[in-house]
Formats: C-alpha cells, sequence, structure tokens
C-alpha cells in the first residue's frame, strides 16, 4: 500500500508541474504568436506600400515618357513646321509621313488630328483619315479627341481614358499626352496602355512576394 500511495504521489506531483509548466508557458506562447502576427502584418503592409508607391511611380515615368515621345515628334517637324505657311499642303504631307513612321515601345505609335476634329495620322487605322472624330467617346463616355484637342490648345497635357487595346481588342485604361501645332491647328498624341505597366510590375511583385515569403519564414523560425 505504501509503494502505490508513493506512486499515486508522484503521479500527482508530476501532474502539478505540468500544470504549473503549462501556466507559465501559455502566456509566453501567446505574446510570441501576437508578436509574430504583428510583424507580419507590418510586413505585409510595408509590401503592400512598398508596390503601391512603385506603380505609381511607374505610371509617372510611362506618362513621361509620353510626352517625351510626342516633345521628340514635334522636333522631328519643327523644321518643316518653321519653313511653312498656314496652309503649306506639301509640307504637312512630308510631315504627316514623318509622324506616321513613328513607333515607340513596340507598336505604340503617334496620331494627329486637326483643331476641327479631322482625323490627320493614324497608322493603326488608315481608313479614318479624313473623317471628323469629334464625338469619339470611351466607355465613360468622354469625348477624348475633343478633350485632348482642348489640352493641345491650353500646351499640352495628360489625359486618361478607355480604349481597346490593339493586340487583345479588350478595353483597358490608355494615359496619353496632346500637344499642339498652333499655326497648323493641329494636335499630336501618343499613349501607353495601362497593361503594359502591369507587365511591367509583374515582375516587381514577383521578387517583393519571393523576399516577404522569406522573411515571414524566418521570423516564424525566430518566434518558434
Amino acid at each position: 500500500m505504501a509503494i502505490i500511495k508513493h506512486k499515486r504521489r508522484r503521479g500527482f506531483s508530476l501532474s502539478l508541474q505540468g500544470k504549473v509548466l503549462l501556466l507559465v508557458l501559455t502566456p509566453l506562447l501567446l505574446v510570441t504568436a501576437a508578436l509574430i502576427g504583428v510583424v507580419a502584418y507590418d510586413l505585409v503592409q510595408a509590401s503592400r506600400s512598398a508596390l503601391a508607391e512603385q506603380r505609381a511611380m511607374l505610371i509617372e515615368s510611362r506618362k513621361a515618357a509620353v510626352q517625351n515621345v510626342i516633345e521628340t515628334a514635334k522636333s522631328a517637324i519643327a523644321p518643316i513646321v518653321a519653313e511653312s505657311g498656314p496652309d503649306d499642303a506639301e509640307a504637312q504631307a512630308r510631315a504627316k509621313e514623318i509622324l506616321s513612321s513613328l513607333r515607340f515601345d513596340g507598336n505604340n505609335y503617334v496620331f494627329v488630328y486637326g483643331y476641327d476634329g479631322t482625323t490627320l495620322v493614324q497608322p493603326m487605322k488608315p481608313e479614318s483619315l479624313g473623317k471628323n472624330a469629334l464625338g469619339t467617346q470611351d466607355k465613360h463616355g468622354n469625348l477624348l479627341i475633343r478633350d485632348m484637342i482642348e489640352l493641345a490648345r491650353q500646351d499640352g497635357g495628360h489625359y486618361q481614358y478607355a480604349w481597346p487595346h490593339p493586340a487583345s481588342g479588350e478595353v483597358e485604361t490608355k494615359y496619353s499626352y496632346a500637344a499642339g501645332i498652333d499655326k497648323w491647328g493641329w494636335m499630336l498624341g501618343a499613349g501607353t496602355y495601362m497593361t503594359e505597366i502591369d507587365e511591367a510590375m509583374a515582375a516587381v511583385e514577383a521578387a517583393q512576394a519571393a523576399e516577404l515569403r522569406k522573411v515571414m519564414t524566418a521570423t516564424v523560425l525566430i518566434g518558434a
């Protein structure tokens, strides 16, 4: 009987030690888990914020690049414009030929409309040449040609609208820049699609996600 009682006491003692250990470790485990959760949340938020900033910077960079394309296009025909009159058809024909041949970022192009809305240069839709486009709308009802002509009259500016991508046919966000040649009453424009920005961001996001996984794994291991 003595031996049995001793074993019972020993078993009771171990059970008590386990309970004490559990009471000590449980708060520690909860605190550790909470800290890991906070660190993980901060990492995710920081990653999202960094990606958002990179996307905004990339959009601004692409918009600046499109503006540079138009400024370069204007420079390319500047000597022709300077030596011509307001209604010099021959000079305008030479300028149109130069502008029609310009390409950037693959198949992106320069388009030209008269201040009255007449289509003068449109490499992707040559059948539209000579037609008035003032009533052209995007899916949101924006009169994009009219609006860009107005920007051109006001020394140029950026314009955002929804337009079908020539490769996919899907309507996507497009960022364009419009500038004017007042002597001829021309609006020169060019644009870049949001998909091109998304493609550029895809590699950045993949690298960021891989780095985030490594850091979070290391954080969990340290916590463990």
